[in-house]
């Protein structure tokens, strides 16, 4: 199994084992630019992304998200292993750990990655890494992450429809996803925070399929604050994209994604080309709530 690792530090990426998988390691960047913007207290973690390929394969990207004095550091690793895979956050650690024997805090790392030094070392460790986990990497074995069944209650925060990277619709369905921001919101501030989160999610979608050749299908994130994980749903319909964030059981969310884009496959202003005019899509706005409400009833 082919199998690539990136070190990125704050705004650039510092290490990656390909070039050619530069642009979809470029993906946490814009991440990092969404979190930052509604989560200002930097209490999400990045934990991992799933994409599709314009060719139908399926990949992984897990990444150990490390905030520490106002700076970001990302450990990563790209693979078409399971996105459940436990054995691969194993190896990701012992990725991390043997960069840290070199490089053990991030004011080093700082000033060794402009050092032509660094690239040799870090290319060493991948070596050895990618030895050390031959075997493994070849079977494509993997354990469940069982995390995921330990929360009992589901619940949807927003669902959007996006066209080419342009919002079409958009709903909130909790406050939640505002109460991280350090400003005061009132009704007004928080019609702009949802047009510029729904701006964000479907930007952050055309980018992977521009930059990176793949369709975003998932994105997990871990709030250590509240010791829970959000997830943030993609799918394409008929040249739409459609994005849901979740938080609860990820199967349960994933599946009520599921039926929520085949209900919404059965509308005929969905079968069509979207071509700039909103106001076919304003009966859709108030159905998504209803659609969800049934679905997760």
């Amino acid at each position: 199994m082919l199998t690539e690792f990136c070190i990125i530090l704050n705004n650039k990426i510092i290490f990656c084992s390909d070039e050619c998988r530069y642009n979809t390691f470029e993906i946490i960047l814009y991440l990092k630019d969404l979190l930052t913007n509604v989560n200002p207290k930097n209490t999400w973690r990045l934990h991992k992304i799933t994409l599709e390929s314009v060719h139908s394969k399926r990949e992984t990207i897990i990444i150990k998200h490390i905030v520490l004095n106002g700076d970001q550091l990302f450990f990563c690793m790209i693979g078409e292993f399971s996105e459940f895979s436990i054995k691969c956050y194993e190896l990701l650690r012992d990725f991390q750990n043997k960069v840290e024997i070199y490089y053990n805090s991030i004011e080093i790392l700082k000033q060794a990655h402009k050092k032509v030094l660094f690239n040799t070392i870090i290319e060493n460790i991948v070596d050895f890494i990618l030895k050390e986990y031959e075997e493994f990497l070849d079977k494509e074995w993997f354990e469940a992450d069982v995390m995921y069944n330990d929360f009992k209650e589901n619940k949807i925060l927003y669902c959007g429809i996006s066209a080419d990277g342009l919002p079409i619709i958009y709903k909130l369905f909790s406050n939640s996803l505002l109460k991280n921001l350090d400003f005061k919101v009132d009704d007004e501030k928080k019609e702009i925070f949802i047009s510029n989160f729904s701006s964000k999610l479907s930007t952050l979608a055309v980018n992977a399929l521009i930059r990176a050749n793949s369709h975003l299908k998932s994105i997990h994130i871990k709030d250590i604050e509240e010791d829970s994980f959000k997830y943030s749903l993609f799918g394409e319909l008929n040249g739409y994209t459609v994005e849901m964030v979740g938080i609860g059981n990820y199967f349960q969310i994933q599946k009520i994604f599921d039926e929520l884009l085949n209900a919404l496959s059965k509308y005929k202003v969905l079968q069509n080309n979207f071509n700039g005019d909103l106001k076919p899509y304003r009966a859709l706005n108030n159905d998504i709530e209803q659609i969800l409400l049934y679905i997760n009833k």
